[in-house]
């Protein structure tokens, strides 16, 4: 198993005030390769470690767990910092910013985007929309796809109905 803690830092960390862990530690940091270390490991959800994963939306709804913040997520985290672009995947981030394939070790690509996204994050000045609203909104959104939407079908015809007149009209001109 994993310790989830990256051993050596990538050599393009060598400046003080980049270090990713500053205010964090290394110690109180967990990654989370899938939704599956999290059911070896339940008492990682409730932990106060920071815990970063790809994609926590996906393992929220996977296990319908309430994960204790803080929590880290590499897609959404990509998504902020190059928000054009449309594949957000782990290898598309992966090629993106470490300008590499995809290793067979998640893990070690997960700790690797993760010193650059933070490091990133703070640069463009992100951090608090990353830390106060996309995070928190990740449970959020993760527990309203779990429980749909519901529809009231006679409503939404009329509506479509009155679109339909409406379109015609402005159509005639």
């Amino acid at each position: 198993m994993h310790s989830g803690v990256p051993a050596t830092e990538p050599s393009w960390i060598d400046a003080e005030d980049k270090n990713p862990f500053s205010g964090i530690g290394k110690e109180n940091t967990e990654f989370v390769p899938d939704a599956d270390f999290l059911k070896k490991n339940p008492k990682l959800i409730g932990s106060p470690k920071l815990k970063i994963t790809y994609d926590w939306k996906k393992i929220i709804k996977a296990l319908s767990p309430e994960v204790t913040p803080p929590i880290f997520d590499i897609k959404i985290a990509g998504w902020l910092i190059d928000p054009d672009q449309k594949d957000m995947s782990l290898e598309a981030l992966s090629k993106r910013f470490l300008k590499k394939d995809l290793i067979s070790d998640k893990l070690l690509v997960l700790q690797e985007l993760f010193l650059f996204l933070k490091i990133k994050i703070k640069e463009y000045g992100l951090e608090y929309v990353f830390n106060e609203i996309e995070m928190p909104l990740i449970p959020i959104l993760a527990a309203m796809e779990n429980c749909g939407v519901s529809i009231n079908e006679k409503k939404l015809k009329e509506l479509k109905s009155k679109l339909e007149i409406t379109l015609k009209n402005l159509e005639k001109g």
